[in-house]
């Protein structure tokens, strides 16, 4: 969910440009939305987006020892990427540019989400990181809460249109002001609509029950589009310190079941060619090695048995590969 994570930050933290005005100069929006178009207020938006999106990675990852650690690291990033970005480029042009602005954006929500799962990601830090994590998650939610009532007076709190700071400086919107918003917003659903979503190896040892954090990627194709997400994702994994000791009992001997084969065996066109998957990726279904099904489908009862799956109008299920000779996983996904 990397991806769609990026794209679902920068677009709610894009919205949160013009909260405050259509709210009525709301003083409790105030908090969370921008006032002003001071340096500070594009942090505290992407703060805000950020945090909205904890909802959902504090639900996946929440109980992951390294989280807080993850997560103030993530919202440090922001508070110092986005100054860094801004004050380099516009010594350079003297003045801001509306489309370097929004790439400058999209880049800081990118790199505070790579810090966060680079600690997720991470093995087990002690206790002390965590300790001192929480120290500057409340410092970080102290600025976060107060610095738009109580703004320092300098270029980084000051708003360039009007010259004053916090909700002082607040100019009304224009027409030209409605322009560049709706720009920004137009910009950033495209992107939402043809975004995609690699996993972490976090999200793939919960899935197929086995660790694979030693694990590198090889490779990783993403082919789903759109809010469906419908289409193929494909990685490959070198697990050269992996056996197949490791692997639970859900994982079967190959070669694969005459109902998974058959689905694999289908043929696929793109624009220059017809395949089948087998072809496509080079995904080993017989051999030294095992294999692990988990059925997605809504209609599934027995989430491991793939005896019904070709008795849907859709596919949506998951495919791992240990092969045993060359020690690499190879992860097929299929959603229709």
């Amino acid at each position: 969910m990397f991806y769609v994570g990026v794209i679902f930050i920068s677009l709610v933290g894009a919205l949160l440009h013009f909260v405050y005005e259509f709210s009525g100069h709301n003083k409790i929006v105030a908090v969370f939305a921008a006032v002003n178009e001071s340096t500070w207020e594009h942090i505290k938006i992407c703060m805000t987006a950020t945090l909205i999106w904890s909802l959902y990675d504090g639900f996946v990852y929440g109980i992951d020892t390294n989280y807080l650690i993850g997560k103030s690291m993530c919202l440090l990033t922001i508070i110092l990427v986005i100054p860094i970005l801004f004050y380099t480029y516009t010594f350079f042009t003297k003045r801001s540019i509306l489309i370097i602005d929004i790439i400058c954006f999209v880049i800081t929500v990118y790199l505070s989400q790579l810090v966060f799962y680079h600690y997720i990601n991470a093995s087990f830090l002690p206790f002390i990181y965590t300790y001192l994590a929480a120290i500057l998650l409340f410092a970080e939610m102290s600025a976060y809460l107060t610095l738009t009532y109580m703004p320092f007076k300098n270029f980084i709190f000051r708003d360039p249109i009007s010259h004053k700071y916090g909700l002082e400086g607040h100019t009304e919107m224009h027409h030209h002001d409605h322009k560049k918003h709706k720009e920004l917003v137009i910009l950033l659903l495209v992107l939402l609509l043809l975004s995609g979503c690699f996993k972490t190896k976090k999200e793939l040892t919960r899935l197929f029950e086995v660790d694979v954090s030693k694990c590198e990627f090889e490779d990783e194709k993403e082919h789903r589009e759109g809010f469906n997400g419908d289409g193929e994702y494909v990685a490959i994994l070198n697990c050269s310190k992996m056996n197949n000791e490791e692997l639970t009992t859900k994982w079967k001997k190959l070669p694969v079941s005459d109902e998974i084969n058959e689905v694999m065996q289908m043929i696929r066109c793109d624009e220059d060619k017809c395949l089948n998957a087998i072809e496509r990726y080079n995904i080993p279904l017989d051999g030294n090695g095992y294999y692990f099904f988990y059925d997605r489908h809504s209609d599934a009862v027995d989430k491991h048995s793939s005896i019904p799956l070709n008795d849907r109008a859709s596919y949506n299920f998951s495919l791992a590969i240990f092969n045993v000779e060359n020690k690499k996983i190879y992860l097929y996904e299929l959603d229709t």
